[in-house]
């Protein structure tokens, strides 16, 4: 994980016990999780699944073998394809790409990008 891709928000879990969640509530030299601060923290990323996106406020929409997450009825849509998520855009000539998305802190700072708000 790289530290670029971090933004206060996102949230993350503990390496050794995958059950704790923790939120980033400040960056400097150190990163501040919900009033911890670590030195070496010990925190990975959160693998993105089906019961993310449904704790996040998205609802499912199956379409032939696709699913189809679309938050709060919105535009915003989460692809899936067997174990897959991505987001689906239109590049300026009208190319259909997917954004490939492995863990919850990139859908968190993809949806504030586009949208300005956070999930």
């Amino acid at each position: 994980m790289k530290a670029n891709e971090l933004r206060i928000g996102n949230l993350f879990r503990d390496k050794y016990n995958t059950k704790n969640h923790f939120k980033v509530c400040g960056l400097s030299e150190n990163i501040t999780f919900d009033y911890i601060t670590f030195n070496n923290w010990q925190a990975e990323p959160i693998p993105l699944t089906e019961e993310w996106l449904l704790k996040f406020g998205f609802d499912e929409e199956i379409k032939d073998y696709l699913g189809f997450y679309r938050f709060k009825k919105g535009k915003f849509v989460v692809v899936r394809e067997q174990n897959v998520y991505g987001y689906p855009y239109e590049d300026y000539e009208g190319n259909e790409f997917d954004l490939e998305l492995e863990h919850i802190h990139q859908l968190q700072n993809l949806y504030h990008a586009l949208t300005g708000e956070e999930l």
